[in-house]
């Protein structure tokens, strides 16, 4: 019975750290440049889940992995809000195409918002699995009391 405790806990932990990594890409969808100030646009963070492989956990194990996925955009679009230092950056660091265009991080942000909300269900039914297993160890602690 408590290994459903566990299992429901990983799980917690897991669409926790989905959320974690939803909120990054949403915050970060327009950072191109690092903390030095070179061009070093974000790049997204997604979460893999996998069985437990341990013998001592069961559920899931969550991984992130970063992204690699990236658009072209046009600095001078002024839709693209991409800030002139930026685009200097870019240039410095050999990122612009024959183009002009620059690599800016692909992230759809209405995707991650369902992914969100998905997430969130998880976390909501993983939270009803563990109020359900201690309500069934509770009853089976009065029986034995």
């Amino acid at each position: 019975m408590f290994g459903s405790l566990d299992i429901s806990t990983s799980g917690l932990v897991a669409q926790r750290t989905r959320m974690t990594a939803i909120a990054d890409n949403i915050a970060n969808q327009r950072t191109l440049l690092g903390p030095d100030g070179s061009y070093a646009p974000f790049q997204a963070r997604s979460v893999l889940f996998s069985a437990g492989t341990s013998e001592s956990s069961e559920g899931v194990t969550a991984t992130v992995t970063r992204q690699a996925a990236f658009r072209w955009a046009d600095p001078t679009d002024p839709a693209e809000q991409i800030p002139r230092q930026v685009a200097e950056a870019a240039r410095k660091a050999g990122m612009v195409n024959d183009e002009g265009l620059i690599q800016v991080p692909d992230i759809n942000e209405v995707g991650q918002f369902v992914d969100s909300m998905e997430a969130l269900r998880s976390y909501e039914a993983n939270i009803s699995v563990t109020d359900a297993t201690k309500r069934m160890i509770d009853g089976a602690l009065q029986l034995l009391a």
